[in-house]
């Protein structure tokens, strides 16, 4: 188990925060944390940021006692890490470290990390280090260059980031039609197959269809609001809301992409109200909230929002499915939205003439789009075009979902 640990909490303004402490001492450690206040929070990252920020830290922190590394008095005393050392933490910052168990660097049971994760990792100690040399040598600029050189070794040690040489041979990100035949008859409420129990069916078969129909993030849909659903016009606004004062979960579920409104059709605004009115309100009891999505069953927690974690948790269950691959989590069916989106922007562009593909993506997506365009198009038209193809989308998709029969 790691001698450090991170705490989350929730400031009296809402906004989320987190700190490393010692475990053994129980005290909160002293530089790690003033640098994600100075350089981190007060830059505007967000929370999510700061979190990878100072778990990271942590990991240094692990490595250093596995070391016997007083790196303050190292630098302090102008001899930073060696080569070799630099190497040995390079070679640990790029391993898995989800177990709570802290083992030895050369520990072959842990699993490798992507590229971009290993270069995130170094690059946040990169400047970690530079911050801290900067303040702990101060009234030493004369020594910068011992300074500069350990932190371009450090800095070298950066995996290249480049495109996956196997970006067309491997395994789509998307579902195929037989595994998504798979996952929507298992997850139907009324499935004899359904992993999960009779009082949380109709929520986790609504989540599956949402993040299927509408392409959003967990985050997203964890974030829906009754009032974000409009029956009458049926659309659901996907709004930022960062530091929600109205939200009690400490680990909020962020947007990270624009506001905007997402149409729905017709079948699926019927499978959001019948959940409303069936499971969410026999669920929510006392607690006075309108987020769509719950918690239910027997718990404690009972009617308080759906947390990451619960979220999380039903998808590891969801996984176990036959013909899922392995890595199957909520974000493929994102994935497999935007396979089936191009498909049908190919069969509009077919029959209306050029449509731009990228620009309606990033409306429906929630991303930046590009300026220039942006300029170009008409704001009216895209979102126009945009409740067309989503409209069609899904006119296919729910069909899907109603040839399957219970066995």
């Amino acid at each position: 188990m790691s001698n450090f640990y991170v705490k989350n909490f929730i400031f009296e303004n809402g906004e989320r925060y987190c700190l490393l402490f010692n475990r053994e001492s129980d005290v909160p450690t002293y530089y790690e944390n003033m640098y994600i206040t100075v350089e981190v929070r007060n830059r505007s990252h967000s929370v999510k940021t700061m979190e990878a920020v100072i778990r990271t830290l942590m990991l240094l922190n692990d490595y250093l006692n596995l070391k016997n590394i007083n790196i303050i008095e190292r630098i302090i005393g102008l001899e930073f890490l060696t080569t070799y050392e630099i190497d040995e933490l390079v070679y640990y910052l790029g391993l898995n470290h989800t177990t709570k168990k802290v083992v030895k660097i050369t520990d072959g049971r842990r699993q490798p990390i992507s590229v971009k994760t290993k270069y995130n990792r170094i690059s946040w100690i990169s400047r970690y280090f530079t911050w801290l040399s900067n303040y702990l040598l101060y009234d030493k600029k004369m020594e910068i260059k011992k300074q500069n050189l350990f932190i371009r070794t450090l800095d070298s040690k950066k995996p290249k980031l480049c495109y996956d040489d196997d970006y067309y041979t491997s395994e789509s990100k998307s579902l195929d039609d037989h595994q998504k035949k798979q996952l929507f008859s298992a997850i139907k409420a009324s499935s004899p197959q359904n992993p999960f129990s009779e009082s949380v069916r109709i929520r986790n078969e609504l989540i599956v269809i949402m993040l299927y129909m509408l392409g959003v993030r967990a985050g997203e849909l964890l974030n829906i609001r009754l009032r974000d659903i409009d029956l009458e016009n049926r659309t659901i606004k996907i709004i930022r809301r960062p530091d929600d004062l109205t939200d009690n979960r400490v680990k909020q579920p962020l947007v990270k992409t624009l506001n905007r409104n997402i149409y729905m059709s017709e079948w699926l605004e019927s499978k959001i109200y019948f959940y409303i009115q069936s499971e969410r309100q026999n669920n929510i009891k006392k607690h006075k909230h309108d987020f769509l999505f719950i918690t239910q069953g027997s718990s404690l927690n009972r009617g308080l929002p759906l947390t990451m974690a619960a979220y999380e948790k039903l998808f590891e269950r969801i996984k176990e499915i036959d013909s899922l691959p392995k890595n199957f989590s909520g974000h493929k069916l994102r994935h497999t939205w935007n396979y089936e989106f191009s498909k049908e922007v190919r069969n509009a562009a077919i029959e209306n003439g050029n449509i731009n593909e990228e620009l309606i993506r990033s409306y429906v997506m929630g991303w930046v789009p590009n300026t220039n365009i942006s300029k170009v198009y008409n704001q009216r038209f895209t979102k126009e075009i945009c409740s067309e193809i989503q409209k069609a989308m899904q006119n296919k998709m729910y069909k899907i979902f109603e040839v399957i029969k219970d066995d």
